[in-house]
């Protein structure tokens, strides 16, 4: 695995990184943790990913603040071209193609909020459109049968 360049370790119901996970992968340059659990990640657990360029913790409940993460806030501010995205827990935001180094002072992107209604109008869309549809072809139909 000393050649491995890409990881895919989502949806695995990991709780945490452990120190030793990713010893010996010098290599690895892109690394998913996507829609895990990961609440907790131990010093020094990313020290051998050196060429690491893209880390996505996307749908974990990650702490924004510097306390929350502190050795990984630390270890993030040497790698400015490592992007990150994740979910800030307690902002209650997203976080999308964050630089990490910057994750630490939780820069996020409010996601806009879509009134109720709006819902209402698209699923009425969706079924005028059904019944449009049924109705022409119908039509048709009945057209063809009477020829």
């Amino acid at each position: 695995m000393t050649e491995l360049n890409s990881l895919n370790l989502g949806r695995n119901l990991i709780t945490g990184i452990k120190r030793n996970w990713f010893v010996g992968l010098q290599k690895l340059d892109s690394l998913s943790l996507y829609s895990n659990n990961i609440s907790t990640i131990e010093s020094h657990s990313f020290d051998d990913l050196v060429l690491l360029s893209s880390l996505d913790f996307g749908e974990n409940p990650i702490e924004c603040k510097p306390c929350g993460f502190k050795e990984f806030v630390e270890w993030s501010k040497n790698r400015q071209h490592i992007v990150l995205r994740g979910w800030c827990a307690d902002e209650k935001s997203a976080i999308s193609d964050v630089k990490v180094s910057s994750f630490g002072r939780c820069t996020v992107h409010k996601q806009p909020k879509v009134p109720v209604y709006a819902y209402y109008i698209i699923g009425g869309g969706i079924i005028v459109i059904i019944v449009a549809v049924v109705v022409i072809v119908w039509h048709r139909r009945k057209k063809s049968l009477a020829n």
